[in-house]
Formats: C-alpha cells, structure tokens, sequence
C-alpha cells in the first residue's frame, strides 16, 4: 500500500512541474505566418523584456514599434536575442526597432492549456489527500501524561 502511494505521490509532483503552460519552439517562417493574429510579439533581451507592435516581418528584419512590457508571456509569441539593448521606456512610449533576423537566437509560442490546467489542480488535490493520508496513518495517540 505504501508503495503504490509512494508512486502516486512521484506521479503527482511531476505532474506539478509542468505548469499550466505549453511552450513550442517555432521557425521564422512559423512565427512570421502565426504572427499574422496576434496584437504584439514579446522580445526577450538579456537585459529587458519588450512588447512588439505595429511589427511585419521582411526578408531580413522583424521590424515595428517597440514598448514597455508588463504582463504574462501566454498565448504569445517570444522571440530571443542575445543582443545588449538596454532602452529604457516610459509607459506610453514607443521606438521603432529593425531586428536583423541573423540575431534571433530562437522563437517559441506560449499559451495556456487547460488540459494541463486541471491535471495540476487534480494533482495538487492528490498530494494533499495523499499527504493527509500518510500523516494521519502515522500518527500515534497517547492519553498518558
């Protein structure tokens, strides 16, 4: 019985590692051709995090107005430079930027999934019933002082 709780209990923790989220490594092309729904794309620098707007990609470039970015990284599309570019942004402010396709390290698509969603809570649940179970079957009672 300990056992098969044991394995349950692993089961359960690494289905909590994997998060609500499904990431997908995509091509220039991939991205250039999801792009076309999506309101901004997420640029990951070294030293920022930026929202892309008003962007298109050319043969070259991924060019388009850059801002300040606050928020969550799903359902978007995030797009990886090694480049220094450090520009500080007020909140409304907006530059234009050309990134030369060559410098994107990668690309990958994030989005919520609901499927990993409820396997999580379901797990959360297993580990705390589970948790109680062990802790209540090893629990000795004294009524000696």
């Amino acid at each position: 019985m300990k056992k098969s709780i044991s394995i349950l209990l692993c089961y359960c923790i690494l289905a909590l590692s994997s998060g609500c989220q499904t990431t997908r490594l995509l091509s220039i092309d991939e991205a250039s051709n999801m792009s076309a729904d999506k309101k901004y794309i997420i640029l990951q620098t070294p030293q920022r995090t930026y929202k892309l707007v008003n962007y298109k990609f050319t043969d070259e470039y991924v060019e388009g107005d850059l801002m300040q970015f606050s928020g969550k990284n799903t359902n978007a599309i995030n797009i990886y430079t090694a480049l220094l570019l450090d520009v500080k942004l007020d909140v409304d402010e907006i530059k234009f930027i050309k990134l030369q396709k060559s410098a994107i390290q990668k690309i990958d698509y994030t989005k919520e999934s609901s499927g990993k969603t409820v396997i999580t809570i379901v797990c959360i649940m297993g580990v705390i019933i589970i948790g109680g179970v062990i802790a209540s079957n090893n629990m000795t009672f004294s009524t000696g002082w």
